[in-house]
């Protein structure tokens, strides 16, 4: 009888057991949080991680072209991207072109940098990133205001050799907005050097012919880059220069010495054929230039005479006279 009734007994804690189990396990689940809910790139209530990939801090070079791309999490792979710019300051210099179905830029800059804001759209999730915009030069191009010859020894050029146009790194030209005396213009951290020091000199930035005609290049360094300049020295005959005595005795031989010069007053070093006349000098008359043979004038009557010389050079023709006196 005893041992019936603890049986009896023992099946009912099991069954109490198994119901108490069954009971929390409802209660457990009824208290468990819903299935977690994927989010919605068109709903604001979301926000999901993503990355603007491709672009620069600093676009240098007018026509860079930057291939943009938003990546976020694989789920939302197709839903599509718009692209916006525009500049943090808008009086800012330069500008971005952006296609902005793609996302792809291309580059205008200016010498003034400046910040421009990139934004990609992506359904109702928005993503900003800066970049800034400068040109910036690479290379260099040499040029010469008219041509790059010497009409003179001993002169100068009327400008600085340091001068050139600044390229950025695609080739086009930096934009200085009329700021005639900027220094990066002039060559900061340029060299220069002359192939050929017998023909032109160079004192700072200051070149100068020497005493040879001839041809030599002007070499200019910066940025790791290099140009040169071919510098032509031909002496151009442009006067002639006399001597010439105010009176001469009657009977005495005179030829007045001469001098043909460049336009800097330096003496044509290579040779030049003269041509010599004399006329009677009475005002109000006709004048009647006879020739004068080796230039020597031999007067044999009373008055004032004009002598006159006419010097031929490869690079031109010059006159010039005086009157002589005789007693």
């Amino acid at each position: 009888m005893l041992t019936c009734m603890n049986a009896a007994s023992n099946g009912w804690a099991r069954r109490t057991l198994v119901r108490w189990l069954v009971m929390s396990s409802l209660f457990v689940t009824a208290c468990a949080d819903a299935p977690f809910e994927r989010g919605n790139a068109y709903d604001t209530r979301f926000s999901i991680p993503g990355t603007i990939v491709g672009l620069p801090d600093s676009i240098t070079a007018v026509g860079d072209t930057v291939q943009l791309r938003l990546e976020t999490s694989a789920e939302f792979r197709n839903v599509p991207r718009r692209w916006y710019v525009r500049p943090l300051d808008p009086l800012g210099q330069g500008s971005l072109r952006l296609n902005e179905a793609i996302g792809r830029l291309v580059a205008s800059p200016s010498h003034l940098p400046s910040v421009w804001v990139v934004r990609a759209q992506m359904g109702a999730q928005q993503y900003l990133d800066t970049v800034t915009l400068r040109q910036v030069a690479t290379k260099f191009r040499m040029f010469c205001p008219v041509v790059c010859e010497f009409d003179a020894h001993r002169s100068r050029v009327g400008y600085s050799v340091r001068f050139a146009h600044l390229l950025d790194a695609n080739g086009v030209p930096l934009s200085f907005n009329g700021l005639e005396d900027d220094t990066v213009r002039f060559g900061v951290g340029a060299t220069l050097m002359v192939r050929d020091t017998t023909i032109l000199s160079l004192r700072g930035d200051t070149l100068s012919s020497r005493t040879t005609d001839g041809t030599t290049w002007v070499i200019r360094r910066q940025f790791g880059y290099a140009d040169s300049l071919r510098f032509t020295v031909r002496q151009q005959i442009s006067g002639v220069q006399m001597k010439c005595p105010s009176t001469v005795a009657k009977f005495d031989t005179l030829r007045a010495p001469f001098t043909a010069v460049d336009p800097a007053g330096t003496p044509i070093s290579s040779p030049v054929t003269a041509t010599w006349t004399v006329a009677r000098w009475e005002p109000w008359t006709t004048l009647t230039p006879r020739p004068l043979p080796g230039g020597y004038f031999v007067p044999t009557e009373s008055g004032e005479w004009l002598l006159g010389v006419t010097v031929e050079h490869p690079t031109g023709r010059v006159n010039q006279s005086c009157v002589i006196r005789v007693p």
